[in-house]
């Protein structure tokens, strides 16, 4: 019933750049009022939203008295040392200077609706430049109970770097609340300092029903009214009944305990289930005997899930925006010689039941680039694959207009050429895709990969179940031709090798404008800046000729993509001259995946080019062991065919990206 997730546990001495309180020097303590408190000028006049404005909260009570069940019903294990620790480190980073609280409606829209005064954000900042996340406490729709349901979130995530938002909002209004909340942290996204890729939404029990009700891409542009606003990378929820499920729901992280009266654990284990068979990133937990209502769990069989759900939102981060708390927490535990985290989670990642620098390296690899296992072979297409998958993406034609290839620069002959586009299942404009150019060989063109929307290839139904389970990353897929002014030019062996060595200026210039201008990719527009910009998620790739192709692409586009797939480059090609154009670029900056069989021509080419590339200023082999930015898998037996083909390409974009 209770699965883990690689995690850490909070290390709070470490430095950092993070402001974490020193209470001991601070006004606050269990013995405080709450009048004392809302008058502190550090809180300005937002200072009774700390407390909840729809519960009766007078203002001798003192800290102690309102960390109770009485105030905040539903909760369980509410601790006054936690409240205490709140108020202080929001008083002093104020004091510091920190703006701590944010209104998310302007002044005109409060004056014509005085509830929206009840309502914004406080700011628990972590690492300039770190992604964010909101917390959305609950209260049964009837109070906010911020002081046990974000705000100790809040604060524990900021510590591990991360940027942190605690809403208060209106129990009558929260879903418009939380989008105008979300829309107000893109809108200031520089002023924060917050990176807004792959954000999180957590909440208990109501607030977790927003945050789930947000984290659905359908639901956030009908409440945002915006295209413009990415979904949310992960959800995290604690005891809630809220059972609703759509493929459009964003990966979901749940903890609930096996004794909560309000909330079954089953109903969310089965959401999570079902979550699962669309083939969206789930993790569940349910605590043995724990109530409704535990927070952040500290002193429980729960204590340390908070960071097992940082993990889990990490582990849905396509890059590497990870603060270096993180990579701190780690290291301290490495010199503590823990082999495991409070939550039980083991640390000897090499499996060789030591827990030494190896597993640290291995770690730091794992937050850093959230890398899958490398390959150390070539997997066959499962056979099912060629079958008709449960979740169609579809096929479209994309027409055009470039240039006569060996004239471009002049640009006096007009061709209208045709791409075969992929769409992945439930493709929406709201979301970001990565995006993968695939080049046929010879004696090929656009459709010789993926057929054409009237008449697919098999290899189609091979991406589709890939996706469908969850082996590759949704993206968008273009197979454009090199053929120039007759479709019998990739027959042409020597004619390919000129087309292929002039293809960047179609590329660069006309295929990527037209595909990205269309389709919903990571370039917020077509400029050649924001296209460089957004290199990090296009990859190009292709067989054979394809791969010449590929190679030259790597020689004049690298500005334009991090990732290639050359497969059976059958041909010898000027290498240091088209390797050169690394020169100005570090080596994590690209990555190229090379294969063939040995039953291939082409495997004598591939395999003296692996050893120049292992000699190389610009190539570093990837293993188990070594970090790198080459792989290269050899099929026994395979030769040159379309089988090969179709399983390389398979395994390249079951790699990239994840």
């Amino acid at each position: 019933m209770v699965s883990t997730s690689c995690g850490v546990t909070p290390e709070t001495s470490q430095k950092s750049s993070v402001s974490i309180s020193n209470t001991s020097n601070q006004f606050a303590n269990i013995n405080t009022t709450v009048g004392e408190v809302i008058s502190n000028p550090a809180f300005k006049d937002f200072g009774r939203l700390l407390f909840p404005v729809d519960r009766t909260v007078t203002d001798d009570m003192t800290l102690a008295e309102i960390s109770t069940s009485r105030v905040y019903t539903w909760y369980n294990n509410i601790q006054s040392d936690k409240t205490v620790e709140i108020i202080n480190t929001l008083a002093e980073r104020a004091e510091n200077g920190q703006q701590i609280f944010y209104s998310i409606y302007s002044e005109e829209e409060m004056q014509a609706d005085e509830s929206k005064r009840d309502t914004g954000l406080f700011f628990f900042k972590g690492e300039a430049g770190a992604k964010f996340s909101i917390m959305n406490a609950g209260g049964g729709f009837a109070y906010v109970g911020a002081m046990h349901d974000s705000f100790p979130h809040a604060l524990e995530v900021s510590k591990m770097g991360y940027n942190a938002f605690a809403l208060i909002y209106r129990p009558d209004d929260p879903y418009n609340d939380l989008a105008k909340a979300i829309e107000f942290i893109y809108d200031h996204a520089e002023e924060l300092e917050v990176d807004t890729d792959y954000y999180s939404l957590w909440g208990g029990s109501a607030g977790a029903r927003m945050a789930a009700t947000l984290g659905n891409t359908d639901n956030l542009t009908a409440l945002t009214q915006r295209k413009d606003i990415k979904q949310a990378g992960a959800v995290i929820m604690q005891y809630t009944g809220y059972n609703s499920v759509s493929s459009s729901d964003a990966p979901t992280y749940a903890c609930v305990g096996t004794s909560d009266g309000i909330a079954n654990y089953k109903t969310m284990q089965n959401r999570l289930e079902m979550l699962e068979s669309y083939g969206i990133a789930t993790e569940f937990h349910a605590y043995e005997g724990l109530p409704h209502g535990f927070g952040i769990g500290k002193g429980t069989n729960a204590d340390g899930w908070i960071y097992d759900a940082v993990s889990f939102w990490e582990n849905q981060m396509y890059d590497d925006n990870i603060p270096e708390h993180r990579q701190l927490a780690n290291l301290q535990d490495f010199l503590l010689t823990r082999t495991t985290n409070a939550h039980g989670n083991d640390y000897d990642l090499n499996g060789d039941d030591v827990w030494d620098v190896f597993d640290l390296c291995l770690m730091r690899r794992r937050y850093l680039s959230q890398n899958k296992p490398v390959p150390d072979k070539i997997n066959e297409i499962p056979q099912g694959y060629y079958t008709t998958a449960d979740e169609q993406g579809k096929l479209e034609e994309l027409y055009y207009d470039t240039y006569e290839s060996m004239t471009y620069d002049e640009k006096n002959q007009i061709l209208n050429k045709r791409a075969i586009v992929y769409l992945p299942y439930g493709y929406s404009e709201s979301k970001e895709y990565d995006v993968f150019y695939l080049m046929h060989g010879g004696w090929g063109n656009e459709t010789t990969t993926l057929g054409t929307p009237q008449n697919p290839s098999a290899f189609k139904n091979v991406l589709d179940n890939a996706i469908q389970n969850g082996e590759m990353k949704p993206m968008i897929i273009v197979c454009p031709t090199y053929n120039n002014t007759s479709s019998q030019d990739s027959a042409d062996f020597s004619l390919a090798l000129n087309l292929n060595r002039n293809y960047h200026n179609e590329l660069i210039n006309d295929l990527i404008p037209a595909v990205e201008s269309k389709y919903s990719t990571y370039a917020k527009n077509t400029t050649p800046d924001e296209l460089r910009n957004s290199r990090e998620h296009r990859g190009f790739g292709g067989f054979s000729m394809g791969s010449v192709a590929t190679w030259r692409t790597f020689q004049n586009c690298l500005d334009y993509f991090k990732y290639f797939l050359p497969m059976s480059c059958g041909t010898s090609l000027d290498d240091d001259n088209i390797w050169a154009a690394a020169e100005k670029y570090n080596q994590d900056d690209y990555f190229v995946f090379m294969m063939t069989g040995t039953d291939d021509f082409a495997y004598s080419y591939v395999n003296r080019r692996s050893d120049k590339m292992r000699n190389s200023d610009y190539f570093k082999e990837m293993t188990d062991a070594t970090n790198g930015n080459f792989l290269y898998l050899i099929k026994e037996g395979y030769s040159h065919n379309g089988l090969a083909a179709n399983e390389y390409t398979y395994n390249g974009l079951c790699w990239f990206w994840e």
